[in-house]
């Protein structure tokens, strides 16, 4: 599996392009604050869309604070997770994932995916940093969110070995 992590503008340079079509694209952004931007936001995902098979549109802010509305949550993970489960990590594939600015909420995304298949998170941090490039600082919320349901899978997994 080949993963590309980039900013926004770059993901849409790519599709404008046309040289390049992505087996999935993971678009991250910030929740829209007004009609332009929504409106924006329309046009960019009508791209982006053309440019694959496979789409999940996620809504964010990169926020590092649990509390703050539109923080990232569990299910944006398990939405990422779910996306990247269904590509066969034997076949030659290609996921772009990109946020507004490439640096922190889809470095971290792209390893929650990677931990689909088989990675440990602190190895898919490193993958991921290896392919960038650019420096990298991965959303910090992101990752623990991560770590916890990875906690959470060992935890279940312990329990129904006991059973």
């Amino acid at each position: 599996m080949h993963i590309e992590v980039v900013c926004k503008l770059e993901a849409l340079r790519r599709v404008r392009s046309g040289r390049k079509i992505y087996d999935g694209i993971v678009s991250i952004s910030n929740p829209p604050s007004s009609l332009r931007e929504q409106a924006q936001r329309v046009r960019d995902v009508k791209q982006l869309q053309r440019a694959t098979n496979q789409f999940l549109g996620l809504e964010f802010y990169d926020t590092e604070d649990r509390n703050r509305d539109g923080a990232p949550q569990q299910s944006h993970l398990e939405q990422v997770r779910a996306f990247f489960r269904g590509f066969d990590p034997s076949a030659p594939t290609t996921i772009l994932v990109h946020c507004e600015a490439g640096v922190s909420r889809s470095p971290a995304m792209a390893a929650v995916g990677l931990t689909v298949s088989g990675y440990s998170h602190a190895d898919a941090i490193l993958f991921v940093k290896q392919i960038c490039h650019q420096t990298i600082r991965p959303n910090r919320l992101i990752c623990q969110l991560n770590l916890e349901a990875a906690e959470a899978r060992e935890n279940e997994n312990e329990n129904d070995n006991k059973s």
